[in-house]
């Protein structure tokens, strides 16, 4: 895995990871309208075949689901989402639906994730993080591969490098969260933008300027699942977000703790000892 981690990192040499997503799509007239009132990011400014990284929050402004979308035409919007979230999804845009006049339909998807230039063929292209990476949506991996003379490398090579560079996942890092706490205010939000679902809650958090707990990084002495809580003294002060195997490193993982956990810090997650890091993590052990 070094070597496949190398390769990807923004400016090697090149690399592909088959990662599999969920597609729902939205189109129909008031497409455009239906998402620039429920997503948080600002929809009507994307041009056809562009796509940005947006949230479905709830009322409470608690993250719900990360989505990347991408603008195929006027009226018509792909979402590209993690696998096995697009029911769930469809699900909560129906609900949402009222009167517009539109139609949401949903599947399950290929997408390659990739920092190699060239033009495989893909039906659709999103930026993804890190930057410097795209995900190309459509296409068998092995076929986008070979058609980027680039090696197909483990998905955890992936997962390495999100959480070496404390890039949160929205639908594991962020779920349940508000969107400062998991960090997602600087990639997914527009504060321009006219009302969205959840708005009141992100516009009053961040003109207060604070919040209790925010994404950390983790060290830990064994692999641990997402999920599992992390004490600090006897004191739960968060739960175990998006985690890896990084071949310098060993496991590592992404958190939402509470402000005490502060870098340096040694706690337990579900049984292991780990240590708060600050993010990024450093690149050698």
């Amino acid at each position: 895995m070094v070597d496949g981690l190398a390769r990807l990192r923004p400016g090697g040499p090149g690399a592909a990871v088959d990662v599999g997503c969920d597609l729902v799509w939205v189109e129909g007239p008031e497409a455009e309208h239906f998402l620039q009132g429920v997503l948080s990011n600002d929809i009507a400014r994307l041009p056809p075949r562009a796509s940005l990284e947006a949230l479905l929050l709830d009322v409470k402004g608690h993250v719900r689901h990360g989505v990347h979308v991408h603008r195929d035409g006027p009226d018509a919007f792909t979402l590209v989402t993690s696998r096995g979230a697009g029911d769930a999804l469809v699900e909560d845009l129906e609900r949402l639906h009222v009167s517009e006049e539109i139609d949401i339909f949903g599947d399950a998807g290929d997408l390659v994730v990739t920092n190699a230039p060239g033009d495989p063929g893909a039906d659709l292209e999103i930026a993804m993080r890190p930057d410097g990476l795209r995900g190309l949506v459509g296409k068998a991996a092995d076929a986008l591969a070979a058609a980027l003379a680039v090696p197909l490398v483990p998905a955890g090579t992936l997962d390495a490098l999100r959480v070496e560079m404390g890039e949160p996942d929205p639908n594991i890092d962020g779920a349940g969260r508000l969107v400062q706490e998991a960090g997602l205010d600087g990639i997914a939000v527009s504060f321009s933008k006219g009302c969205y679902l959840g708005q009141e809650t992100v516009a009053r958090v961040a003109h207060r300027g604070k919040v209790n707990r925010r994404l950390a990084g983790l060290r830990l002495d064994a692999p641990t699942p997402t999920g599992a809580a992390v004490s600090l003294g006897g004191r739960e002060v968060g739960r175990l977000g998006a985690v890896a195997e990084h071949p310098l490193l060993g496991p590592i993982a992404l958190a939402v703790l509470r402000n005490e956990a502060a870098p340096g810090v040694a706690v337990d997650v579900g049984g292991v000892p780990g240590r708060v890091v600050g993010l990024p993590f450093p690149t050698t052990a």
